[in-house]
């Protein structure tokens, strides 16, 4: 009734007025009034509003800045007008009054009082419920103040929220008023949520709709169940997310995410649609630190991913666990774990645990998609992330899959194959021989035929260098006449002095084996790939009298028997009063290489006593007994050292170099011609039986088909690093072995393996033992090919310099 009247008096005035002119009246007085007169505010501020009814135009000023009237003019109506006062937070310490004057244009005032209190103890800033949420959204949205929600410059949570009220979500933030400031999440969970939004509202849905220059950090975003919808049809591109559906120039941090993104909107579609589980569409945003647990949804083919549809700027320390399902359409658009398309950046240490796939396919059961890999991170992967830097689910069968790239039969019961990995970018070269193969044998070689066979690089590994190649080595035997039809890399070696690190066996004699202390120093190399006459082999450890520092051997003469320590090792230039007898052969040659490197000399001790022998028999073969020998000269450099120490040339020759009691004892009882006898012991988990091949290894990762791959300490790099690698495999029954060769350290063409990837790779062809050779820039293939009639690597080593000089190779050789 009151406004009716105000309304009948703003009619009536202009007559009375025109009465008034033609017969004397007083004029109507204007109608300017204001409700209520006073406005209050606690001291975190907000936005209140009142209302003016005014018979003209008018303005509204506001005396404190503190206090702003948003809508500052009106029209003349008969209908009341709101107008909004947003009021920030009092921080003066004492409370504060504004007066809001609005008048009229004929100069009638009428005023207002804002009145707000001061900051007290029990003032409390942040977010601390549904409702408070619901505030701050709409609050953002519209340009509102959001100081009452801000502790020390950031919005808060105060607790978890149970967000279980709210439906009809307005998001927080638009195109028109974005959020702007720092999201401080406490660590708390904003759960129960229910949401639906609709596209033809806002094109920007999700928790967050816009954000710019803006922070959303230590966020816990849902539970499992919780989901926002998006229905309604957008007018034009159109992006969502579970936390934020556009961002630009922002950073998500600590920002976990289980609200599942349902978008089931029509219009936008194709590369105009950006949906992720943290951000739909990222311009120059930094996500450090997230973790994406929530599903993305949706039948349109879009650019979706875990952690944002289009990004730019970097992932880093990120994490999915969700299944992203859309449609794709080929180099433009479609699902991936991490982002739909990544446009520039770093992408660094990020992790991928779920799914990603068609909708169409998966949408009753988006967890059977295909598994997170690395081709399906992002639009067009190769080269913008490094694979060795990024995780994927190693224990996932998918990860090994591969397709065959090239298969060939080398000989009876071995052959040759290089797989290419589909998921991972990874090609596997293989080697299977079977035992009993009447065709073909496994063996072993030196490089050059000696060692040591030093090259005296100081240990710089890089290319070629004096020594034999893989691929020389396999020709120079060729052209001599064994029929080598195959070979890798194996034993670890220093390549400065040419030493293995553990025995080498050659068709049965024992060529190389190192001094105890060193074999004691070395427990990483106690295992061994082993083939034993009988037609088995074995990947365990070796042991020298029940000790891996146990004396290689033992040889008798004069009734009495001692031991030996090692054979053709680096100990003999030199006395060890700890090892007083050592052996060495023909292989220890004194200028390995005088016409490369003519001062490198493979010296011998000159105060050492020296048997020169000769067998009289078969040579010396591991575990096969004793050997007879007899001896064809004595050195002896105990009382005046030797001018020049022997060296002997025959592969019937060995010399026994011997110091100390040893010495002395043997001395008293040889003389040229006199018999002695020579064996060499050594059991492999325990077992000790004849030897055929052999060379030591490192670890072993498959023991009885259990997984062993954690064997080494945790900071070894076969845990660590992805590094190019050969190694060797056994199947159950002994008599199927299989060489593995995987490039390694080439972005996107191969990346080498860890432990564990060794022994899934080994349990996928078939084994049940397995351990490793070489690795780095020294793993390498050779592979003849008898219709080219010529052998060349089928791998492709890391090496920067080309194919390294190894020391000692497996090879496989057709019977002779």
């Amino acid at each position: 009734m009151h406004r009716l009247l105000k309304y009948i008096a703003l009619i009536l005035a202009p007559l009375c007025l025109l009465a008034a002119c033609r017969g004397g009246e007083e004029p109507v007085e204007d109608v300017l009034e204001l409700d209520p007169a006073v406005l209050e505010f606690d001291a975190l501020g907000g936005r209140e509003s009142f209302e003016v009814i005014s018979s003209e135009d008018w303005v509204a000023n506001s005396g404190q800045s503190w206090a702003k009237v948003l809508n500052s003019s009106g029209k003349a109506s008969s209908e009341a007008v709101s107008v909004q006062v947003d009021v920030s937070a009092n921080t003066s310490g004492s409370s504060r009054t504004a007066v809001i004057t609005v008048k009229t244009m004929s100069m009638k005032v009428a005023t207002l009082t804002v009145s707000q209190s001061a900051e007290s103890s029990v003032t409390v800033r942040g977010i601390a419920d549904a409702a408070d949420l619901q505030a701050f959204a709409e609050a953002v949205s519209t340009g509102a103040s959001i100081s009452r929600y801000m502790v020390d410059g950031s919005v808060v949570l105060l607790s978890d929220i149970d967000a279980s009220t709210l439906t009809d979500w307005t998001p927080i933030g638009n195109r028109t008023h974005p959020f702007t400031g720092t999201f401080d999440g406490r660590g708390h969970c904003v759960s129960g949520l229910n949401l639906s939004c609709d596209a033809s509202v806002s094109a920007d849905n999700g928790f967050f709709g816009v954000i710019s220059s803006a922070t959303i950090k230590n966020l816990v975003l849902g539970r499992d169940g919780d989901v926002i919808r998006v229905t309604g049809s957008s007018a034009g591109p159109a992006n969502a997310g579970g936390v934020c559906a556009a961002a630009t120039s922002s950073s998500f941090l600590a920002v976990q995410n289980r609200l599942t993104l349902e978008y089931m909107s029509e219009g936008a579609s194709g590369r105009e649609l950006c949906l992720g589980g943290i951000c739909g569409k990222a311009d120059k945003v930094i996500f450090q630190n997230c973790r994406n647990y929530a599903d993305v949804l949706c039948p349109l083919k879009a650019l979706a991913g875990g952690f944002a549809g289009s990004a730019s700027g970097s992932v880093t320390s990120c994490a999915n666990y969700g299944s992203i399902l859309c449609e794709a359409e080929e180099g433009q658009c479609g699902p991936a774990w991490a982002c739909g398309e990544f446009l520039s950046g770093d992408f660094i240490t990020n992790s991928g645990y779920g799914h990603a796939g068609s909708y169409s396919l998966y949408s009753s059961d988006p967890a059977a998609a295909p598994d997170a890999m690395f081709y399906n991170a992002m639009l067009a992967p190769e080269g913008k992330f490094d694979t060795e830097k990024t995780t994927v689910d190693r224990t996932l069968d998918s990860y090994y899959d591969w397709k065959v790239d090239e298969s060939r039969t080398l000989a009876s019961g071995c052959s040759y194959t290089r797989y290419i990995c589909t998921n991972v970018p990874r090609r596997v070269c293989v080697l299977e021989l079977d035992l009993a193969s009447t065709e073909a044998v496994l063996t072993t070689a030196y490089s050059d035929g000696i060692v040591p066979n030093p090259n005296a690089n100081k240990n710089n590994n890089n290319g070629p260098k004096v020594r034999e190649t893989l691929s020389q080595l396999c020709d120079r035997l060729r052209s001599e006449g064994t029929q080598v039809i195959a070979g890798v890399n194996s034993g670890f070696f220093d390549s400065n002095d040419g030493i293995s690190r553990g025995p080498h066996v050659e068709n049965g004699e024992a060529i190389y084996v190192n001094m105890p202390s060193v074999r004691k120093a070395l427990p990483n190399h106690d295992w061994a790939l082993t083939v034993f006459d009988d037609g088995t082999a074995s990947c365990g450890k070796k042991t020298f009298s029940g000790r891996s520092d146990g004396p290689a051997g033992h040889f008798e003469i004069g009734g009495s028997e001692y031991p030996y320590y090692s054979i053709n090792d680096t100990i003999v230039r030199h006395i060890y009063p700890a090892f007083e007898a050592n052996m060495y052969t023909s292989r220890y040659v004194r200028q390995p290489h005088p016409e490369t490197l003519p001062s490198v000399v493979n010296a011998l001790a000159k105060d050492a006593y020296y048997l020169v022998c000769r067998y009289s028999s078969g040579r010396m073969k591991v575990n096969a007994g004793y050997a007879d020998a007899v001896v064809s000269a004595i050195c002896d450099g105990r009382t005046q050292p030797l001018a020049e120490p022997p060296y002997v040339s025959g592969d019937d020759e060995f010399v026994l170099s011997l110091s100390g009691a040893t010495a002395a004892s043997v001395a008293s009882v040889a003389s040229v011609g006199t018999g002695l006898r020579v064996r060499a012991d050594m059991a492999i988990d325990g077992v000790s039986k004849p030897i055929i091949t052999q060379n030591a290894t490192m670890f072993q990762f498959m023991v009885d088909g259990v997984d062993a791959s954690q064997t080494p300490p945790a900071t070894h790099t076969n845990i660590t690093n992805h590094d190019p690698v050969t190694f060797a495999a056994v199947d159950r029954n002994a008599t199927r072995l299989w060489l593995i060769e995987v490039d390694g350290r080439q972005p996107w063409v191969s990346m080498g393996l860890k432990s564990y990837e060794m022994y899934r790779i080994a349990l996928k062809l078939g084994a049940w033992n397995m351990t490793r050779f070489d690795g780095g820039g020294s793993s390498c293939m050779w592979v003849y090919d008898p219709v080219t009639s010529k052998g060349s690597l089928v791998s492709n080593p890391s090496d920067s310099k080309g194919e390294r000089s190894c020391l000692n190779y497996m090879l496989i050789t057709k019977k002779q």
